[in-house]
């Protein structure tokens, strides 16, 4: 008896490692925020937060490199993206984590990024060069999303030959975020500068005929653009808008969704567009123009009715301020216009300052954020009217990939 209480004993000693306890995911996880802390030196791990009680937990303590951190749909696992040394060199892969060690759930050499749990919770897409790519929870290789493989070619895995051609002919993702239904994914897609394929003429990846792998001719008009990708084989995606900067967010129905976006010419604007009809015409919320403002990172409410965003002032497209986070509604008969600096005052600033990535709780009553800190980046929620803020994390380290557990 007292051997095996020994044994249970340094058993549990041996989980403190070198920062603390570490937690699992076996009990109520509703109300809680997980994120990534990263402390002086590097060292980088998974903590929870619940707000409304000030209860943290450590998930990790292994200090590897993590980012891209989201809940499963049940609340009883997480993903997320972390350093993992094989034999062909240290690089991301996908983890999960649930009431066991986390688990690792990709290999190879190329980089896995924004690990993200289809809502069902039977699969997980992540970024891969450029790439969505699929896999289930324990590993298994599912068809990639985009760009889609080729009928008859591989499609799972760290991908084929053909699959890498194809690649090379299609500008890069670098941003995607599953519908409420798992039917399609909404995805930012890079068309020039450093993190395109290439520069080139506008339209050149949708040319497949001359197989120039480098084509000339001006540059694309716009660096980026919002698609909707639709999941079933064969089906083609839709461009909803190209600009310097586009973002997103979905309706929580998986109706439609919020598309924020910045024109090098100083037009801005926060657009709805139907995703069960491409037929109906993009629906504008907020019009902003002359370099005045320009809304980021929108997030709409989970009964439809707001849409959060970040204010960005211009001055120009190099010269921004980012100046808090507003709120409009998401239906409202005609959109807000700003026309010059003045106007701006007519934006119900919810959170003033550099806030950026807003992120409502599933319940609708609260936002979560993050602002910068001397450590680096602090966490906030605010009730959705303004009042009452909180700092999650008080200055300790820097703070950020930071979302809310099912349900909170």
């Amino acid at each position: 008896m007292v051997i095996g209480l020994l044994v249970l004993y340094f058993s549990w000693k041996a989980s403190f490692g070198v920062t603390g306890h570490v937690d699992h995911l076996d009990f109520d996880t509703k109300g809680y925020v997980a994120f990534v802390q990263s402390m002086p030196g590097g060292k980088q791990d998974i903590l929870l937060v619940n707000p409304s009680t000030g209860d943290e937990k450590r998930l990790t303590n292994d200090g590897t490199g993590k980012r891209g951190v989201q809940w499963g749909p049940d609340g009883k696992q997480i993903c997320y993206a972390a350093e993992s040394r094989e034999e062909s060199g240290a690089t991301y892969q996908i983890f999960v984590l649930g009431r066991g060690k986390p688990v690792q759930a990709s290999y190879g050499s190329t980089a896995k990024e924004s690990p993200s749990w289809r809502p069902d919770g039977k699969a997980i897409a992540y970024l891969s060069g450029g790439a969505v790519k699929c896999i289930t929870p324990t590993g298994e290789g599912l068809p990639q999303i985009y760009p889609p493989p080729r009928k008859g070619g591989a499609s799972t895995g760290e991908g084929s030959d053909e699959e890498a051609a194809l690649a090379l002919r299609v500008p890069p993702i670098d941003a995607f975020e599953w519908s409420p239904d798992g039917k399609s994914i909404a995805a930012r897609q890079i068309l020039e500068g450093e993190h395109a394929v290439a520069l080139g003429q506008a339209n050149w990846w949708s040319d497949r005929s001359s197989g120039t792998e480098e084509p000339q001719g001006p540059t694309v008009a716009e660096p980026e653009a919002a698609l909707l990708v639709p999941v079933e084989f064969g089906a083609r995606p839709r461009e909803l808008v190209s600009a310097n900067q586009v973002s997103f967010g979905w309706f929580r129905d998986g109706s439609a969704l919020a598309v924020a976006f910045s024109t090098r010419r100083g037009q801005s604007g926060l657009i709805v567009h139907r995703a069960d009809d491409p037929n109906l015409p993009a629906r504008p919320v907020l019009i902003a123009d002359r370099f005045t403002i320009a809304p980021e990172n929108p997030t709409v409410s989970p009964d439809g009715k707001l849409v959060a965003f970040e204010v960005v002032r211009l001055d120009s497209s190099e010269n921004r301020e980012r100046i808090g986070i507003a709120v409009l509604p998401a239906d409202a008969e005609s959109p807000m216009v700003i026309r010059s600096p003045a106007d701006v005052q007519k934006l119900r600033l919810l959170v003033r300052g550099a806030a950026r990535m807003p992120k409502w709780s599933p319940s609708g009553t609260r936002l979560l954020y993050q602002a910068p800190s001397r450590s680096g980046r602090d966490l906030f929620v605010v009730n959705a009217d303004g009042s009452g803020a909180v700092n999650l994390t008080k200055g300790r380290g820097d703070n950020f990939a930071a979302c809310w557990a099912p349900g909170s």
